[in-house]
């Protein structure tokens, strides 16, 4: 009766830490086409600007003395494209949607794309030359990565991220979130929003939602596992209480 009580809890302690495999796999390769090499559209949402975006702009005039007045510049060298230097020296999105460049003034950028900013730009400044050529870049390509699958604020060293390559980078993926359900919270010019995604659906490769955007916030929830993971202790020392009290009541019973 004792063996059969401690192994029947061992087996009950097991069997709900077990995770399916189809819940640790992403993309599952099981619901692809095993005979069609499938060619899935790129579908890339525009991002557009919002308060506190860091922009990288660069202006060629043509005219040199011109071209000193819109470079990002320290102590009188240009810092050109690094990362560090477009950040530190880049132009910063007010609270109110404006930037400031020399010449131009303020400009309202707030809800335009990369694109549409150049364009903007360009035509501002065509009021004081002829055929400027303007690009813009985010300075700033920050997202933030947490729950079971790592822990942080990270910055991209390109301008495309894909969620997958945002996981991989925060660290090695946790068996114990749900894939299924991973939660994305993006900042929109009119507000916050959340949704989930499903990583194991080959129909993420097709999906808008398959891109990080600037300032994402990506939360893989724990699942069931890890909360038994992060109560194996107490688990065991009841078990053990658990065995324990039995024993002393057989031995009790005994006498």
């Amino acid at each position: 009766m004792r063996h059969f009580l401690l192994i029947s809890m061992v087996l009950a302690l097991f069997a709900s830490s077990c995770s399916p495999y189809k819940k640790l796999v992403y993309i599952d390769a099981n619901k692809l086409s095993d005979t069609v090499d499938t060619l899935y559209p790129k579908i890339k949402p525009a991002y557009h600007l919002q308060p506190n975006d860091i922009l990288y702009i660069n202006i060629i005039t043509g005219d040199e003395n011109l071209d000193q007045y819109f470079k990002v510049t320290q102590g009188g060298s240009s810092f050109g494209s690094s990362t560090s230097g477009m950040y530190l020296f880049g132009y910063p999105v007010n609270d109110s949607g404006f930037i400031k460049l020399p010449l131009a003034g303020k400009l309202y950028v707030q809800g335009l794309t990369l694109v549409e900013c150049e364009e903007f730009i360009e035509d501002t400044v065509r009021y004081y030359v002829k055929s400027p050529f303007v690009t813009v870049r985010l300075a700033q390509y920050k997202y933030t990565v947490i729950g079971e699958a790592g822990s942080g604020v990270s910055i991209a060293q390109t301008g495309e991220l894909n969620i997958l390559e945002a996981l991989a980078a925060s660290g090695e993926p946790s068996y114990f979130g749900k894939y299924k359900e991973v939660l994305v919270v993006r900042q929109f010019p009119e507000g916050t929003k959340t949704f989930k995604i499903d990583l194991t659906k080959k129909d993420l490769l097709a999906s808008a939602d398959y891109y990080v955007h600037p300032n994402d916030i990506i939360y893989v929830i724990p699942n069931r596992m890890s909360i038994i993971k992060l109560n194996t202790g107490n688990y065991l020392t009841l078990l053990s209480t658990a065995l324990s009290t039995f024993t002393a009541i057989v031995l009790i019973t005994k006498l």
